[in-house]
């Protein structure tokens, strides 16, 4: 029952030559509807299977390889999970090698995971919750003293209803402070004192997340798991939407605040027209190789707002309109030890839409890269390895600009080279990079190039761990060394 799949599946074979013929296994239902995050996995081999057809098959659950944990029982391949599953999608793989070190995907399943494998409901709170209180008693005759007495404090409450096939989730922070809590940062006068609109209760941050099966909606702060050009870093309050079927296609719309934002006031994030930022998202694998998939991801979204992060005073507020979207392809080979990632972006903004000049600027961005991963679950001396090695290019034009990636400077061409190694102890980092301006070789502007040259690596002498082993009066000690050089030119 404990060998491996291959050695299982090998002694119901025959040793007639391969023969790849198509067949199709399936993924067993959960006994109780929803599976729990204990239940074990069952693929059913069909019966009609030419004994020849199989040499080796490996299967992997959210891309780790799981082979040495499964078994074959009744036409059945069986994996029972060491730990508990994560609540939420995940993603079953079995595939079939070749002589050559290729392999056939010859199933690719999508499951969810619940607390709660009935209908019956499971319902967790959490709460971290902090007052304070203070009395004066006497004082000594101030012309304008505080409150007699004042309370403060802040609350952190969390909760998760789980159920079959789906599950809510919930958090907020609460702020309170009897002299009252400003409602947002108009209302704080030149002193710093507090204006007239305030709250003895105000909300912090919060957000509510529902998943059914393959749908799911967020309301509040939050970040979308797609990023690109276009839309990086955007943690913000509002709306998102997200569709994801067993073809691995998913596909969703989100509303967000341009700007950052607390209170219960604008609660939904997306109320008003002028500060919001609006889009789609949509991604899918578009074709499947011997060594990975290849997934495309489209990002396209149109907003008003500031053109900065944070909230400035009342009469600072930099109206900006713009557009843009977003093509990134990302494909895996060798059994994705090479990753290749490309990316062309577009924007059209307009900087000041407070002007009679409504014309917005049109510009473009680029960004291409190309992963190493050749150490993949490689041991030196019974140790884990890896090696890393990343290749990117880079260019932004100097008008590209997207109100959903704040972050992002424009005017910039970059080329970097990355590379991190580590075994026995060691640990090596490396980075090369050249960077410079002006990309649009605008007359009379002078060119500023930066060449960035880096190498750390640290060493911690690898200690066998035991019953007897007795702690070191020392500690672990560690062993860093670094050198950089940069170079700025024009």
């Amino acid at each position: 029952m404990s060998t491996g799949l291959a050695f299982a599946l090998w002694s119901m074979l025959t040793t007639t030559p391969v023969a790849h013929a198509a067949w199709q296994p399936s993924l067993v239902p959960a006994e109780k509807g929803a599976r729990t995050p204990v239940d074990p996995l069952r693929i059913a081999l069909p019966a009609d299977i030419p004994q020849a057809a199989l040499d080796y098959l490996a299967l992997d659950v959210d891309r780790i390889d799981v082979t040495n944990r499964v078994y074959v029982e009744h036409g059945e391949i069986i994996y029972e999970p060491p730990v508990p599953l994560a609540t939420g999608t995940h993603r079953v793989r079995l595939v079939q090698y070749r002589p050559d070190g290729g392999f056939e995907v010859r199933g690719d399943w999508r499951f969810d995971v619940s607390e709660s494998g009935t209908d019956v409901t499971r319902v967790r709170l959490d709460g971290n919750v902090s007052l304070s209180a203070r009395y004066r008693v006497a004082d000594d005759g101030s012309p304008q003293p505080e409150p007699i007495d004042l309370g403060s404090g802040s609350a952190d409450v969390s909760g998760t209803v789980d159920g079959n096939g789906w599950s809510l989730e919930t958090a907020a922070s609460l702020i309170y402070d009897s002299r009252g809590v400003p409602v947002n940062a108009e209302d704080i006068d030149e002193s710093g004192q507090p204006g007239p609109q305030t709250r003895e209760v105000e909300l912090g941050e919060y957000f509510v997340k529902a998943n059914a099966t393959s749908l799911s909606g967020t309301l509040g702060h939050h970040r979308l798991p797609e990023e690109s050009l276009v839309m990086r870093d955007f943690y913000r309050r509002g709306a998102s939407v997200r569709f994801a079927n067993s073809e691995r296609f998913s596909a969703g719309g989100f509303a967000f605040r341009t700007e950052p934002v607390t209170g219960f006031d604008h609660f939904t994030g997306a109320d008003e027209h002028d500060d919001r930022v609006v889009g789609a998202i949509a991604s899918g694998t578009v074709a499947s190789t011997s060594g990975g998939d290849i997934d495309l991801t489209a990002t396209i979204l149109t907003g008003e707002g500031s053109d900065r992060a944070g909230v400035g005073v009342a009469t600072d507020r930099a109206a900006a309109d713009g557009d843009a979207a977003s093509i990134a392809l990302t494909g895996g080979f060798l059994d994705e030890r090479v990753v290749v990632q490309g990316e062309i972006a577009r924007s059209r903004f307009d900087f000041d839409s407070l002007d009679e000049d409504d014309s917005k600027a049109q510009d473009d961005a680029y960004q291409f890269s190309v992963s190493f991963d050749p150490w993949r679950s490689k041991l030196i001396g019974d140790q884990p390895a890896y090696w890393r090695t990343r290749i990117q290019y880079e260019k932004i034009g100097t008008l590209f600009r997207s109100l959903a990636n704040p972050g992002q400077l424009s005017d910039v061409q970059a080329m970097r080279l990355t590379t991190r190694l580590g075994a026995l102890g060691w640990s090596v980092d490396g980075r090369l990079s050249r960077e410079e301006d002006n990309v649009d070789n605008t007359p009379g502007i002078a060119r500023y190039r930066s060449d960035l040259a880096s190498l750390f690596a640290s060493f911690t002498p690898p200690r066998e761990i035991s019953a007897d082993t007795r702690p070191r009066w020392f500690g672990q000690p560690t062993f860093l060394f670094g050198v950089d050089y940069t170079r700025q030119t024009d």
